[in-house]
């Protein structure tokens, strides 16, 4: 079966999903990539990590338990002071990832061990929002423009079938 005959075959509510998920992604990166590259510019105080530990795992999806995949999440709350006035947050980037890499997210924990001193950035229009390391994170950028890039090809060539086709 070629990729033609997958395409005819294809119901149309498919190219409808496709379609949600490629404007999600799109809706994503003009909202969501703007306020992290912003928060390179926040002003910055001095914080101190208050918990840091890897977080429970969860269970991914699957009808058996031998089906799950455990993802891991990264606990880190750190408290800092602004105007004089403590805030608190969990943000270590604007955009944190699950992932089942346990490995992965217990080096970031031991980067941040319980009372190290850190380096804040706060919204100072908001400064209940803040985060420890400001900007795009190098895998999600990378996750976000492999997924564009791929989303675009399978959409041109989807509409190129259909164009030649009809």
């Amino acid at each position: 079966m070629d990729l033609s005959e997958i395409i005819d075959k294809t119901p149309p509510f498919m190219l409808l999903v496709f379609v949600c998920l490629v404007l999600g992604m799109i809706y994503y990166l003009l909202v969501s990539i703007p306020k992290a590259i912003r928060a390179k510019y926040f002003p910055i105080v001095l914080g101190k990590i208050t918990s840091s530990e890897v977080g429970t795992p969860m269970a991914g999806s699957g009808h058996e338990s031998g089906d799950r995949i455990q993802t891991f999440t990264l606990d880190i709350t750190y408290k800092y002071v602004v105007n004089g006035k403590t805030y608190s947050s969990k943000k270590r980037r604007w955009h944190e990832v699950q992932s089942s890499f346990h490995r992965y997210h217990d080096s970031i924990a031991r980067k941040y061990p319980l009372g190290k001193s850190v380096t804040v950035f706060y919204n100072p229009k908001n400064p209940n929002v803040a985060v420890l390391e400001p900007g795009l994170g190098l895998g999600l950028g990378t996750l976000t423009g492999l997924f564009l890039f791929t989303s675009s090809i399978a959409f041109l060539t989807f509409f190129m079938h259909h164009m030649v086709h009809t």
